[in-house]
């Protein structure tokens, strides 16, 4: 459950530190001239996620490992918890996000944290103009008659899901909806990996939320 190399140039501006979650998903809603419209991002099961240090050094040899208590991990796994769930928070509902979106095209009107299903999910709806993403994320198309979306490929990606025709090539997955359809969805789900070094934010977001 990493953080997906396509996805970071979006993902950095609301997800930071190390954070990391199932799937993100994006819902488009145009308008008749296809310039402009809603959007909403959502992303779930957002985690805490622990760094993957190597076992190996620049030589090759092998580093000796200081053994850990349980409750020395436990506390540790505790403070990287707070100290990511505060990272989430302070880019949540921070006013550089609302200004780095703007450079995109994106104009944030509320932004959102909530549990559902004992998973921590957080996002944004908005509307946007002359939509600008990364095109090291998405490569977006306003045809003649479609709109094109190029998802490039990534191995940290498990499935794309879509209401729209998919298919793959060399570059990556292509999705294409008819200008018949104002509504575009796709949710890019990540593979899970090291689940065991990936820790749950539910219990700090509840603490929150009753302080709040």
């Amino acid at each position: 459950m990493k953080r997906s190399v396509i996805l970071a140039g979006l993902i950095s501006l609301f997800l930071s530190g190390c954070l990391g979650f199932r799937s993100i998903a994006y819902q488009l809603e145009f308008d008749d001239s296809f310039n402009k419209g809603k959007i909403k991002v959502t992303f779930e099961d957002i985690r805490s996620e622990e760094l993957i240090i190597p076992d190996f050094n620049i030589f090759s040899e092998k580093k000796e490992k200081k053994s850990e208590s349980e409750e020395e991990k436990a506390q540790r796994i505790k403070q990287a918890k707070k100290d990511d769930f505060k990272e989430l928070l302070d880019t949540y509902q921070s006013d550089d996000m609302l200004l780095d979106m703007v450079k995109q095209g994106i104009y944030i009107k509320d932004r959102f944290l909530y549990e559902k299903n004992g998973k921590l999910y957080g996002g944004f709806n908005g509307i946007f103009q002359n939509l600008k993403f990364d095109e090291d994320d998405f490569i977006l198309n306003v045809l003649q008659d479609s709109v094109q979306l190029i998802v490039s490929s990534d191995n940290e990606t498990e499935r794309i899901e879509t209401n729209g025709a998919k298919k793959q090539d060399e570059t990556g997955t292509i999705i294409t909806w008819p200008k018949t359809q104002r509504t575009l969805y796709w949710r890019v789900v990540l593979k899970t990996e090291n689940p065991e070094k990936s820790h749950s934010l539910v219990d700090l977001y509840r603490e929150w939320k009753k302080k709040s």
